[in-house]
């Protein structure tokens, strides 16, 4: 019977080796530096230096529409956190509370519908 081997599969080429170098505490800070502007970690800024001779800087923003549902849905989350909060405790919703939430769940649908509307343009 063969045994299968569970995990995450081996990448084709497994980074398994080390390189170490000497550099004074000066080049250690401009390395620093220089990986932090190009938001890459020190081992992937200077494995990039090293085989390309030069480092594209990554530059990952997200627009601001995306941003504003990000402000959204976490504002929503706190709300929604709120009521559970007073569910788990054994508390009734007051009507208030319950127009509230109504509210939450119209917010996130509306965030939903941006949402797939925004994904319909892009293709």
């Amino acid at each position: 019977m063969v045994q299968k081997k569970g995990g995450r599969p081996t990448k084709k080429n497994k980074q398994d080796q080390k390189i170490s170098a000497w550099v004074s505490l000066l080049d250690r800070k401009i390395i620093e530096s220089q990986a932090t502007k190009s938001r890459l970690s020190m081992s992937e800024y200077l494995k990039e230096k090293a085989l390309n001779g030069k480092v594209s800087i990554k530059i990952k923003t997200l627009p601001k529409e995306v941003l504003q549902l990000i402000g959204t849905m976490n504002h929503t989350a706190a709300n929604i956190n709120q009521i559970a909060f007073q569910l788990n405790s054994k508390n009734e919703l007051s009507p208030v509370e319950k127009i509230r939430l109504e509210g939450l769940i119209e917010e996130i649908k509306e965030v939903v519908k941006i949402i797939r509307e925004a994904l319909k343009n892009d293709r």
